[in-house]
């Protein structure tokens, strides 16, 4: 299919089948994990396992060396294309590949030069395994040009919406990365050996996302330049990227550390556990947003009267996906952790998890506008947002947790990310004059939020059992589609809706026929 031809809007077959492919990406790896884990802690055994997750640790540190260019790559491909500017896409590609490889080339060299520190100093590595960490690191050092251009890679390949192509080769990459330790262990239980097998690994993976990348966009098949115009847009939109990358962990790690400093190991224990289990449920807008991402950035580019109503679109599509699945967690978080962990360890976390899952439902609301922004050109503003949100925030985290437990860092995170969505929300909104932007509507989302959580908490307390907590549930969902229906979807939308049933139910009747 040529460039021109593949310029036209995307269906929503497309879209939705994409999504499925971002699922599939997540949760394939994941179940994969679940198994080859406890193979390799078994095999390595405890120090050598820690030593291979903190080389994994330090990937993703110098990850930041990314600068933000392979989001940037996508953003600014689709708007060309959008555009129908295609004679500028080439020299932005390789812009972006050649600022990237430059990047992942210097952030190696500071890793090979720190790594005798970082051995010897930093890590604390065992005496008998410093020899084989500093090997390793220097594996490690190598690799980092692959793993930094690779979001390049896949940038051209979400632009042009070949989700497909690049989870096909992402999904074996990923299993592959948990398999290939355990076949190294069948020889030799040196990290240098598996991190060199890795290297390798990367490198198939490097050179089949770039022939991809050449097979969708046949253009960019042409001598490499660097354009001074192009680099300056992937650096000035990257480096607000960066900002977010390097402020969001510290706020969404801090919680842990504050715990163990202020309380006990056992309330980390307590608070980490819901924490790990209700963030999981992040792979439902993480598989959908970044279909959409390339979407409204030629949406945003061409001025187009439909992006608002995409926008509104994916707020309810996101909502109703996480919704029942929030809601569910929140009303029966106790009886989950008792048949999961036991009823002692659900006497502590319980209420930590139900608060969490309202915490994830906003959240994940808020990451509709956030690809809003940052689609439009304004990552200054989500970088600006978390700027602001980041003293306030630790003041309110100490406060809470000192005074009120691991139940007060919970509330103190949904605090922030409440605040963090109507900013987000507010903003988005007069970018595509799509909802409330008063100010009053950042009070009303908070306050809504809080009253939404005591109603929850008040109802789960008058029931006596577990029974009548699933039958709440269930009538709260219920009761959420109703309004939801009466109040929120369009004509268009009840109308497709209706056309699916119509459809399901002549299938449903085919195959009874047969």
């Amino acid at each position: 299919m040529s460039m021109r031809s593949n310029a036209a809007a995307v269906g929503f077959a497309t879209l939705a089948r994409n999504a499925l492919w971002n699922l599939a990406g997540r949760v394939v790896p994941l179940a994969v994990a679940l198994v080859a884990i406890p193979l390799q802690i078994k095999g390595f055994g405890t120090d050598r396992f820690g030593l291979l997750a903190l080389f994994w640790v330090i990937a993703a540190y110098f990850g930041l060396f990314d600068m933000g260019i392979g989001r940037a790559t996508t953003k600014f491909v689709a708007e060309r294309l959008a555009l129908k500017d295609f004679d500028a896409i080439p020299a932005l590609v390789w812009t972006s590949w050649l600022a990237m490889a430059a990047l992942g080339m210097a952030a190696g060299a500071v890793l090979a030069s720190t790594t005798p520190l970082l051995v010897s100093r930093v890590l604390s590595v065992p005496p008998h395994l410093q020899g084989e960490a500093a090997r390793s690191l220097y594996w490690l050092a190598a690799m980092l040009p692959l793993l930094l251009t690779q979001p390049g890679l896949q940038g051209v390949l979400e632009a042009r919406q070949r989700f497909d192509l690049g989870n096909l080769v992402q999904i074996p990459a990923a299993i592959l990365g948990y398999v290939v330790p355990l076949l190294v262990l069948v020889y030799t239980k040196d990290l240098a050996v598996v991190m060199a097998a890795l290297w390798a690994l990367r490198c198939l993976v490097w050179v089949t996302l770039f022939v991809c990348a050449l097979r969708v966009m046949p253009a960019i098949v042409c001598r490499p330049t660097l354009s001074g115009e192009h680099l300056t847009h992937v650096l000035r939109f990257g480096g607000w990227l960066t900002v977010s990358n390097v402020v969001s962990p510290l706020m969404v790690y801090a919680d842990r550390f504050l715990i163990g400093s202020l309380l006990t190991m056992s309330a980390v224990a307590y608070y980490a556990t819901p924490y790990s289990l209700v963030t999981q449920l992040w792979i439902i807008p993480g598989s959908l947003l970044p279909v959409l991402f390339p979407v409204f950035s030629g949406m945003a580019a061409t001025s187009s009267p439909a992006f608002g109503e995409a926008y509104r679109r994916t707020v309810r599509c996101v909502f109703f996906a996480m919704m029942p699945l929030t809601v569910g967690l929140m009303v029966l978080s106790r009886d989950l952790m008792t048949l999961w962990i036991g009823a002692d360890f659900a006497r502590q976390s319980a209420s930590v998890l139900s608060l969490l899952a309202l915490g994830v439902l906003v959240n994940s609301l808020a990451q509709v506008p956030y690809a809003v922004l940052q689609a439009s050109g304004r990552p200054d503003v989500t970088a600006k947002f978390h700027l602001l949100e980041l003293v306030p925030y630790f003041a309110l985290l100490f406060w809470f947790t000192e005074r009120y437990g691991i139940v007060g860092t919970a509330t103190a995170w949904v605090a922030r990310v409440s605040v963090d969505a109507a900013l987000l929300f507010v903003a988005a909104g007069r970018l595509t004059r799509v909802a409330a932007h008063r100010p009053t509507f950042l009070a009303a989302f908070v306050v809504a939020t809080g009253v939404f959580y005591v109603a929850m908490e008040a109802a789960v307390a008058a029931m006596p059992g577990p029974l009548s907590r699933w039958v709440a549930a269930a009538v709260i969902v219920l009761l959420a589609a109703v309004v939801a229906w009466r109040y929120w979807l369009t004509p268009d939308e009840k109308a497709a809706l209706y056309g699916l049933n119509a459809r399901l139910a002549a299938a449903k009747s085919g195959a009874a026929n047969d």
